[in-house]
């Protein structure tokens, strides 16, 4: 019987989404911050593994709707700690100071989501995708979720003030929903207006 390689190589990416979102789950529940089970990262870490999984497009590019801005963000502010010897916008500082190894080693995935998960896009093909519905159900939601059930010091999903080092105002929960909003529709348009036919020609 012949080895399918592409049904191997997707599995094997489920794998590691799977692994991360359970790590992450775990590691927060042991270092008594359970509240941090509802971060955006690391929910979509696990629907990102369902739909690579079952090859559901949609199901990837709902979470990189969410995800994909605020990764990029990340890996710069990251990176630029070893240019300028500090972090930009602060996002990442955890990253370099003491306590919590196996959460900084987890927090690694903000690195490998985006190309992991375009991929497997590749792998899968984007037909008709209703991942803006998704958000449209998972946004609200969460913010509700890490509004009500979370203290501000932890600031889940930044849904009490920015996760970086700017200014905000006292409309913050507005800004919150208008910058998610864009993001989504900015990163869905990107995917399926622009990226579509270029990674099903890659196939």
């Amino acid at each position: 019987m012949a080895i399918n390689k592409k049904n191997i190589t997707l599995n094997f990416i489920g794998l590691i989404f799977l692994f991360f979102s359970i790590a992450a789950i775990i590691n927060s529940i042991y270092i008594g911050k359970p509240q941090a089970v509802l971060w955006f990262c690391y929910f979509g870490l696990f629907i990102i593994s369902i739909g690579v999984f079952t090859k559901n497009d949609s199901l990837i590019i709902s979470q990189l709707n969410i995800l994909a801005i605020p990764l990029i963000v990340w890996v710069l502010d990251f990176f630029s700690y070893f240019i300028f010897g500090r972090t930009i916008l602060g996002i990442t500082d955890y990253m370099f100071t003491n306590g919590d190894i196996i959460g900084k080693i987890i927090s690694f995935q903000h690195l490998i989501t985006i190309p992991l998960s375009i991929y497997a896009l590749i792998k899968i093909r984007i037909k008709s995708s209703y991942a803006l519905k998704i958000n449209l159900i998972q946004v609200p939601i969460f913010f509700v979720l890490s509004r009500y059930l979370t203290e501000e010091i932890h600031n889940v999903n930044c849904v009490y003030r920015p996760c970086m080092n700017i200014l905000y105002f006292d409309l913050y929960p507005i800004a919150w929903f208008v910058s998610y909003i864009l993001m989504i529709i900015i990163t869905n348009y990107l995917f399926i207006t622009l990226m579509k036919k270029e990674i099903n020609l890659l196939n």
